[in-house]
């Protein structure tokens, strides 16, 4: 019996054990609370039983707080600042590029004369010096020249520049002529040929100092007295007249193929009257100023010089 009884008491305790919530519970505690993934829990400030703070619970403060150090952020390479760990870098505006579009230039060339005189359209000039013919297409400009003493030399040759600007005149100065000498050009549309106006007033009482000579020979010498490169060969259809006060003279130079001299080819007319003296050169060069003879004659034969 008493050997049942201890058997007993076996089995109870061992069924005890075994089966859940047949003992007493433990006392519960708090828990931490859960933080998210990567979060770092702030320590709570732990006080003595003085109410301060005790030294493990300061240790853990500072512990719990990150140091701060200003670090500059790198460069790229490029020299473009790359952003600090943790900043947010700033957006890139893309600006873009402007290219200006330059208009394409098209330079045209102005036409040529015609050879046909009746496909020209002809305007007069007029002014109290003369009255000329001339294509409504040429270009119209006034000038002045006042003449001045020159002699030439080995290494300058008198009124070069001047013979370049302007024409195949004489630039001398001659005490019987007013000063300045007035000088207006007719240039055609496409700058190859031109016709000029040299005109000068004589001094009271000095208009017979200047004559023209009937012969081809005083007009070959005048030419290359006053053109040493210029050979009497190059002189020809030379023309004279005269009627009342006037006498007038005509000639034409063609220079050598090759020869440096300007201009290469001209047709000069001499005027003189009782008061002035005008000449008019139909400046080109040796093709155009055959290819032209008949705009060259239709403007040479219009001038006429008002005394």
């Amino acid at each position: 019996m008493h050997r049942m009884g201890i058997a007993l008491l076996l089995l109870i305790t061992l069924i005890a054990a075994i089966v859940p919530g047949c003992t007493s519970p433990a006392p519960p505690q708090d828990a931490p609370a859960a933080t998210a993934l990567g979060d770092t829990a702030t320590p709570l400030e732990t006080e003595t039983a003085t109410g301060e703070s005790s030294p493990a619970a300061a240790s853990e403060e500072q512990a719990a707080t990150p140091a701060v150090s200003e670090t500059p952020a790198a460069e790229a390479v490029n020299g473009t600042a790359e952003p600090a760990a943790g900043d947010t870098p700033a957006p890139i505006i893309a600006v873009p590029s402007v290219v200006q579009a330059v208009p394409a230039v098209t330079v045209t060339k102005a036409a040529a004369d015609p050879e046909d005189l009746a496909q020209i359209v002809f305007l007069r000039y007029s002014d109290s010096d003369f009255t000329l013919d001339y294509p409504s297409t040429w270009t119209v400009e006034h000038s002045s020249y006042v003449s001045s003493i020159c002699t030439s030399t080995a290494t300058n040759r008198c009124y070069e520049k001047e013979v370049r600007e302007t024409g195949p005149f004489d630039f001398n100065e001659y005490a019987f002529l007013k000063k300045p000498t007035r000088i207006v050009t007719f240039t055609s549309a496409d700058k190859t040929q031109k016709i000029v106006s040299f005109v000068a007033d004589f001094r009271e009482g000095m208009s017979n100092n200047l004559q023209l000579d009937p012969t081809l020979e005083w007009c070959k010498e005048r030419v290359v007295t006053s053109y040493p490169d210029v050979s009497g060969s190059a002189v020809g259809d030379y023309q004279y007249s005269a009627t009342g006060n006037t006498r007038t003279s005509i000639h034409t130079v063609m220079t050598a193929p090759g020869s440096s001299v300007y201009p290469l080819a001209y047709t000069m007319k001499n005027i003189v009257t009782t008061h002035r003296t005008a000449e008019f050169a139909f400046i080109s060069d040796v093709d155009n100023i055959q290819k032209y003879r008949y705009l060259r004659d239709r403007m040479i034969g219009s001038i006429q010089v008002e005394d």
